[in-house]
């Protein structure tokens, strides 16, 4: 596998600790953009103002490195709060950040031959079915599973996490099996040769098989009531 890796959402605080891994296994990473980084992990990082519309400033960007692989770290969640509901622009953000972001982007990849080694995204254990407490988080990622596994066949990994301690999941109900930052961008390293949908800890696919085969309103009950 190519040593060259370009994290999408560098600034997020997944993608600079998963950044530091790999710098200390002597690889090169960059990063992409909305936010200036102010890190000076990375090799070189192009700051975007939108993904999608500065797509030819990525292409160009990625065209100067060599068989890349390619790590979308985007993610946005305002679900399961328990005391806020996500308002119209926050919904439109999840959407975006979780699945038009990463599927736009690589469809655009491979409609310009663009010569990537690997693609790895984060997805949730909230794609295997989609429920009451984070719907629209669910049905996004599921989405992007869909669509990632339409367009590539092969040659890619979606990580089906848990919840992950960040600022993103702050004043959330801390779910099973929860792990911090670090302990994610270790574990995304560790089984970074894998394909397909992984599981990152054993656990979260038992738990997975529970929450395919379990009816969705008793799952809906547990996790109002329960978790």
């Amino acid at each position: 596998m190519s040593n060259q890796f370009i994290v999408i959402g560098a600034s997020s605080e997944l993608g600079t600790e998963l950044a530091n891994v790999l710098r200390k296994e002597n690889n090169l990473v960059f990063g992409i953009s909305r936010n200036d980084t102010k890190h000076k992990i990375y090799n070189e990082t192009l700051i975007v103002d939108d993904y999608i519309d500065d797509f030819e400033r990525i292409k160009n960007f990625i065209n100067e490195k060599d068989n890349p692989v390619l790590i979308f770290m985007n993610g946005y969640l305002k679900e399961n709060r328990p005391d806020l509901k996500p308002d119209s622009f926050e919904i439109e953000k999840t959407i975006d950040a979780n699945y038009l972001v990463p599927f736009t982007l690589t469809d655009e990849i491979l409609k310009n031959n663009l010569q990537i080694s690997k693609f790895i995204f984060l997805s949730s254990m909230s794609a295997i079915k989609p429920r009451y407490k984070n719907f629209i988080y669910g049905l996004s990622k599921q989405s992007l599973e869909k669509s990632i596994k339409s367009l590539l066949n092969q040659n890619f990994i979606l990580f089906r996490f848990g919840m992950i301690e960040t600022k993103m999941s702050k004043n959330h109900t801390k779910a099973p099996m929860t792990i911090t930052k670090n302990e994610a961008a270790n574990l995304i390293f560790k089984n970074i040769n894998k394909s397909g949908i992984v599981y990152p800890l054993f656990g979260l696919r038992l738990i997975g098989i529970v929450i395919k085969l379990m009816p969705l309103k008793i799952l809906n009950f547990l996790e109002r009531n329960i978790l």
